[in-house]
């Protein structure tokens, strides 16, 4: 029997499982349940300025990136050092805090501090996904970790489409209702959280370990890395062209509110979800990697086009023809998995986390920058979805990095036939 067995603290049970899935089920709500309304929130304290406000939630998305990018090694090394229960403590009474700062925030300024600090307490989870390896065997792990993403999914779901029925009654009102979710669950979680890392199994803390980028020198050293990490990086860049600006786009182009914008925003959820759950598997078996992913990035162009250039109906066509690129995704994680060792896979993932927070600064503030542009002196071309046709665009670059980076193999002699992934 273990160390980590045999303390009683580290026992799962009942209560501390509910717990700990309502800790990832808040987190997600919690930041879907802003989306449909920071945005107009944003353009209110904007006095009413599109341009202004589209500046300013590209700038707001990619500060709250490199929050989590920094902060989420750091916290994660401060529970090796501290424990898990008061970084998770720390983190959701944080959390709460900042949701009421942006609440009553009278100046943008004053949003944009609360936004900062709300990335740095979402960046918790790192503490809450080590508690639940701490607490579960090794052979339940899998189950458990299945079940913190289901959890995490149905609060996708369901946070933009409550933030939208709490927004019309207010744009601060989601703000509000996600505050005094975490301020319960922190309190539960006072009375029932037990600390999961004996002082005997703490390590010292080290800036080295906590160094975001120290994990990323493995896409260097690693052949067919760079490669693929470039396809992730074009992917999530280029899926920030309609997850930075789509309130403000929609409001703009055709006058709708948080209500609207949420029940959309829901509705890509769930056809990401369904990508992710029913899709990815067969598809990358029927079809072997290279072809899955080039069928998926040229899936989202055409659904960026869609978004950009057609109405309402094309909008709801285009959001469906976006899901399936949560099939690249797995398809270069199937391929990237391959490629190192079994006592490098944490490193990789982190590498890969640090990456998907790089893509987070720099898309947003791109695509917000392009919309403002096509509203204000490029009106002229009357292309207020030019940020939408830009990330098709990156979504073709992707595609064609794809080919370069991805060879099929000679086939089989049973006819199957693979891919490998070479060094671009």
């Amino acid at each position: 029997m273990s160390e980590a067995e045999a303390d009683p603290a580290v026992r799962l049970n009942r209560m501390t499982l509910m717990f700990v899935l309502a800790v990832v089920l808040l987190n997600t709500l919690s930041l879907g349940i802003v989306s449909p309304v920071l945005p107009i929130l944003v353009k209110q304290l904007a006095n009413g300025n599109t341009i202004q406000a589209a500046e300013a939630v590209g700038v707001f998305a990619a500060a709250w990136s490199a929050m989590q990018l920094f902060f989420a090694p750091v916290l994660g090394v401060l529970s090796d050092r501290y424990g898990r229960r008061p970084v998770i403590l720390l983190a959701m009474l944080q959390l709460s805090a900042d949701y009421v700062v942006m609440a009553l925030a009278p100046t943008l300024a004053w949003l944009f501090v609360g936004r900062l600090f709300s990335g740095m307490a979402a960046a918790g989870r790192a503490a809450m996904f080590a508690y639940a390896a701490d607490v579960a065997a090794p052979e339940e792990r899998a189950r458990y970790f299945g079940l913190l993403a289901a959890v995490g999914a149905v609060g996708t779901i369901l946070g933009p489409g409550l933030g939208g029925l709490l927004g019309q009654i207010s744009p601060r009102a989601p703000f509000w209702a996600a505050a005094g979710v975490g301020v319960l669950n922190a309190v539960y979680g006072f009375f029932v959280l037990k600390e999961s890392l004996p002082p005997s199994r703490r390590a010292a803390f080290s800036w080295a370990r906590a160094n975001p980028f120290g994990a990323m020198l493995i896409l260097v050293e690693t052949k067919g890395l760079m490669g693929l990490a470039g396809m992730m990086l074009l992917a999530n860049i280029a899926l920030a062209a309609f997850g930075s600006i789509y309130v403000l786009y929609v409001n703009y182009r055709y006058g709708w509110g948080p209500g609207q914008a949420g029940l959309v925003l829901t509705v890509f959820a769930a056809c990401n979800i369904a990508a992710q759950a029913l899709l990815a598997g067969p598809a990358v078996k029927r079809l072997g990697e290279r072809r899955a992913i080039v069928i998926a990035f040229a899936s989202g162009a055409v659904g960026m086009v869609m978004i950009g250039l057609g109405g309402p109906i094309l909008l709801w066509v285009g959001l469906v023809a976006l899901a399936p690129v949560n099939v690249a995704v797995a398809a270069i994680q199937s391929l990237r998995s391959q490629l190192v060792e079994p006592s490098e896979q944490g490193r990789l993932q982190g590498a890969m986390v640090s990456l998907a927070g790089l893509a987070g600064m720099v898309g947003p503030v791109l695509f917000a920058e392009t919309f403002a542009w096509s509203i204000g002196p490029g009106r002229g071309l009357n292309l207020p979805g030019l940020a939408m046709l830009g990330g098709a665009g990156v979504f073709a670059l992707a595609l064609l990095l794809t080919l370069v980076v991805i060879t099929p193999k000679a086939k089989a002699s049973g006819g199957d036939s693979g891919e490998r992934a070479v060094e671009a």
